[in-house]
């Protein structure tokens, strides 16, 4: 207001001397250029608006509205620029080039840039970055590039933003949770102390910081009947044990499923042949109650007999486990 008031009364001055003077034509030309020095350097700064003074020895910013006289004689350059505005799922991140810290602003609000800050882009090139939003099944995991920290985030939430330094640990950002049914299982290994945890249904399991998982996809639990068993190995002793309890089994953390055995039934004239863990073969017959149908213990096979066949015996591919003990009657070719 003061800067008007000096120009319209400087003005005046010119006109009165411009009334009196013997020379009008340079009157005009200095008072033409004065209107045009006091135009270049008077701006007016809106409400969204901020203006960057690049003086000679610093930078400084004013925020609008205002309106501001620009010194010539010590601004090296300045320029009026638009207050970011952020909507209620967008952020940005900013860098002063000063210091090169990082900080977020979170929307809605406009964003006013302090002196030397600037708004850094994203590998698409824009300013303004989505955030993100979190469903009861959904997490997200971040890893901060300056210390090395991770953070999980799980749903229900909503406008969640990285930090400065952060990135997403996932491709894509957000992760589905597990949802196990009540036959299903997973295990989850721990990358920093290395545990190993198994999780089953029915439940939504979430990965932790360090947490990858195992084999990577859902396993199904082994249904433990009366024609099935399942030969374990514990992996911390390494020793093996049948499991027959009725039930749906699911591993623990330290064990592993070997194999899925069926029952092995034999009927009155079978008989078939069991290799121990010590070599000694048992023969087993289903003439005997006891015998007639068993789950092969640990460490036991079932023995395989290889026989020829054909009636010259040329093809020696007849594989047998059970033996049928009844009499039968085979022709045999022989040349004499």
């Amino acid at each position: 207001v003061i800067f008007l008031c000096f120009t319209f009364h400087m003005m005046g001055i010119l006109y009165s001397i411009l009334e009196y003077s013997a020379y009008p034509g340079l009157i005009l030309v200095t008072t033409a250029t004065f209107i045009s020095f006091s135009v270049n350097y008077l701006k007016f700064i809106s409400m969204d608006e901020q203006i960057e003074i690049n003086g000679l020895t610093s930078q400084t910013v004013i925020n609008g509205p205002s309106s501001i006289f620009i010194n010539p004689f010590t601004t090296k350059t300045f320029h009026i620029r638009k207050a970011l505005s952020l909507g209620p799922s967008e952020y940005c991140v900013v860098k002063n080039i000063l210091s090169g810290e990082k900080y977020v602003q979170v929307g809605p609000k406009l964003v006013w840039l302090n002196a030397y800050d600037k708004i850094e882009k994203n590998s698409s090139g824009k300013e303004k970055r989505a955030a993100l939003y979190l469903k009861a099944n959904e997490y997200v995991r971040f890893i901060d590039n300056e210390t090395g920290k991770l953070r999980v985030i799980k749903g229900e939430q909503g406008c969640i933003v990285p930090g400065p330094n952060e990135e997403f640990l996932d491709v894509g950002g957000k992760r589905q949770a597990l949802d196990l049914k009540v036959y299903e299982y997973v295990k989850i290994s721990n990358k920093k102390t290395g545990e190993v945890r198994t999780e089953r249904g029915e439940k939504l399991v979430f990965l932790g910081p360090f947490e990858e998982l195992l084999e990577n996809s859902k396993q199904l639990a082994i249904e433990v009947d009366e024609e099935t068993a399942v030969l374990v190995r514990n992996k911390r002793s390494g020793q093996q044990y049948l499991e027959t309890k009725k039930s749906l089994f699911v591993p623990s953390h330290d064990e592993e499923i070997t194999e899925v055995r069926k029952l092995v039934k034999l009927a009155d004239y079978e008989a078939c042949i069991v290799r121990d863990k010590s070599g000694k073969d048992v023969f087993y017959f289903g003439s005997n109650e006891d015998q007639r149908s068993f789950f092969l213990p640990p460490y036991s096979q079932l023995v395989e007999l290889l026989w020829s066949r054909g009636r010259r015996r040329e093809r020696r591919d007849l594989r047998i486990k059970k033996l049928d003990l009844r009499p039968m009657f085979m022709s045999f070719g022989f040349n004499c």
